[in-house]
């Protein structure tokens, strides 16, 4: 269980650093599309984290 808190907060932490630096290139106006890449971001890295995991306990199997 810890390890999938430190993945998640690892997965914000490189979501905001997108989300931030996607505002200060591109400005406030574009702020929906901030969003959605930050999103992405973040579900992207938490889902290679979770396949990594599934692929582990297949391989000790």
């Amino acid at each position: 269980m810890l390890l999938h808190m430190k993945s998640i907060f690892k997965s914000l932490l490189i979501a905001v650093i997108i989300f931030v630096l996607f505002i200060a290139v591109n400005g406030m106006d574009v702020m929906l599309g901030a969003s959605i890449v930050a999103i992405i971001a973040f579900l992207g890295n938490y889902g290679s984290f979770l396949y990594e995991q599934h692929k582990l306990k297949k391989q000790n199997k």
